[in-house]
């Protein structure tokens, strides 16, 4: 899936740098990180649907009880989780990433109101081609987008910014989701690899992004 690939390369770009021993995916679904890392990548989730990758080591659990002790990994990750997770639920989940994270948390998120309006749009545009809205899209709708002052506010004194990135052009990331849904051309854009992604990787970082990646240090 390129828009999956397109999601995750900054952040296999992140964890080059950081060179962590062990990783913890929170929010992995049955493929996520341990598709395009190249390593065993332990991932959390509610459910898993088969296939599950072989690198994943899957764990049922909530992201706001993880069932692990205190620094159990260098590096945790969570990718389009907190949007997921309703308002008053967020607060635990950013501290159970930060409890049982080592060194490292890499968290990205769609940020703001920008990035509602192009969810938005995509519903519009799916209805017009009387295409099903899909689960996540409803639930990003439903339940609404971090801001990047709600995240700050929600960070304690065991987390440094490392880094702060806008990732994810908005423009290209709305028209990729969308043209996922055409039929035709639909199971071409999904076929799109890692390869792809890092050949699109200069245009996803131009401009407002749908997306905000933050790298914290503990």
């Amino acid at each position: 899936m390129l828009n999956w690939a397109v999601r995750y390369l900054p952040i296999i770009t992140a964890l080059e740098k950081l060179r962590p021993a062990t990783v913890l995916e929170v929010g992995s679904g049955s493929q996520g990180l341990a598709r395009y890392a190249g390593r065993t990548i332990v991932g959390v989730d509610i459910t898993f649907s088969p296939p599950l990758h072989p690198a994943l080591v899957p764990v049922r659990a909530s992201a706001l009880a993880l069932p692990f002790p205190d620094d159990s990994f260098e590096a945790v990750v969570s990718s389009d989780m907190l949007e997921h997770v309703p308002h008053d639920g967020r607060a635990a989940a950013i501290y159970e990433l930060l409890r049982v994270a080592r060194r490292f948390v890499v968290l990205a998120y769609p940020v703001g109101a920008g990035a509602m309006d192009d969810d938005a749009q995509l519903a519009q545009r799916l209805a017009r081609l009387r295409r099903p809205r899909p689960a996540w899209l409803e639930e990003h709708l439903a339940t609404g987008h971090p801001t990047r002052d709600e995240v700050a506010a929600l960070l304690d004194e065991r987390a440094t910014i490392r880094s702060r990135q806008s990732i994810s052009n908005r423009r290209v990331h709305r028209n990729l989701l969308f043209a996922e849904a055409i039929p035709g051309i639909g199971h071409v854009v999904r076929r799109g690899d890692m390869r792809t992604a890092r050949a699109l990787a200069s245009l996803m970082q131009r401009g407002e992004g749908y997306r905000e990646l933050l790298v914290l240090e503990r």
